[in-house]
């Protein structure tokens, strides 16, 4: 690392991987997902905390995104009614 350009950080919640084979470690790069990560911070600021997110409007991304997925869909014809992919956020 070297001084001066902006660095994102990530912790693992540090009871992942208790009980599997290998190291935490291991089990962190291999059986992980977002759902472990613990803490997220980038460019100095905290995005995830305590597994939550912080600072941002679940709401309006979950809009944003089904704004984008019904254009989507128009542009591909994509009759009405046909059964979108579910966005779990």
């Amino acid at each position: 690392m070297i001084a001066g350009p902006a660095a994102d950080l990530g912790g693992v919640n540090p009871t992942f991987g208790a009980g599997l084979a290998g190291t935490g470690r291991s089990a962190a790069v291999t059986v992980s997902d977002t759902a472990n990560v613990d803490t997220v911070l980038v460019n100095g600021e905290i995005r995830k905390r305590h597994g939550q997110l912080t600072g941002t409007d679940l709401a309006l991304a979950r809009a944003r995104a089904e704004t984008s997925r019904d254009r989507l869909f128009a542009a591909a014809g994509t009759p009405d009614g046909a059964t979108p992919i579910a966005i779990n956020i």
